[in-house]
């Protein structure tokens, strides 16, 4: 039951490792990157439970929405986003293959620890949403922040302000797969998480294949 739960992060970063084919990379930018991530995640999971004893969760309705929003990815998602960029030296100067592969990386150790952390802390039932829904939007969320990052990065047009706000609205279109679910209305709360699935894919691989010397398999 909680396999996928453990290893849906960990086993996409493989994946995305291999569609880089990125074996041969400096570990900084994989390995290091991956343990900064997940001891990033440790910091905002002191935050998230010391919020959560402050304010009650409502499980319905706008209220739920905005809470599964906020705690279960704009301060988990975002938040490791944030850390990435502030305490990762240099990011400026990383060519576009190095910022996308140490944001991934970082990513990655941050949804797969949070995962982990999900069996330890997360207190009473986990039903589909948590075992399957929320580890899936956090796959999503780790192929499709650093593809739309590198890709602001990259422009210099308008269309950067337009991958900056998908990056910043990703919080709250994360939500609506949690909002779907508790107003049981399953199919399209799965149907949007496989939008989110694929759309991450989608970035990614467009954002790879504008890498330079990362290349797509």
């Amino acid at each position: 039951m909680h396999v996928f739960l453990l290893f849906a992060v960990p086993l996409a970063y493989a994946y995305l490792l291999t569609l880089r084919d990125d074996s041969g990379q400096p570990s900084n930018l994989t390995s290091i990157a991956f343990i900064r991530g997940v001891a990033g995640y440790l910091v905002l999971l002191v935050a998230l439970l010391i919020m959560k004893r402050f304010i009650p969760r409502p499980y319905t309705g706008v209220g739920g929405y905005l809470y599964a929003t906020f705690f279960d990815y704009l301060v988990p998602v975002s938040g490791s986003f944030g850390l990435y960029l502030l305490f990762t030296r240099d990011v400026r100067s990383m060519s576009t293959s190095d910022r996308e592969l140490a944001l991934v990386s970082f990513l990655a150790g941050a949804m797969s620890f949070a995962g982990l952390m999900d069996l330890v802390i997360r207190p009473g039932y986990m039903g589909t949403y948590e075992l399957f829904l929320l580890p899936a939007v956090r796959v999503a969320a780790v192929m499709l922040i650093p593809g739309l990052y590198v890709l602001y990065c990259d422009e210099t047009f308008w269309v950067r302000y337009l991958y900056l706000a998908l990056i910043l609205l990703g919080p709250a279109l994360f939500g609506v797969v949690y909002a779907l679910h508790v107003a049981s209305i399953y199919a399209a709360s799965i149907g949007v998480t496989a939008a989110l699935f694929f759309g991450g894919w989608a970035v990614a691989v467009f954002a790879t294949s504008r890498g330079g010397p990362a290349r797509l398999r």
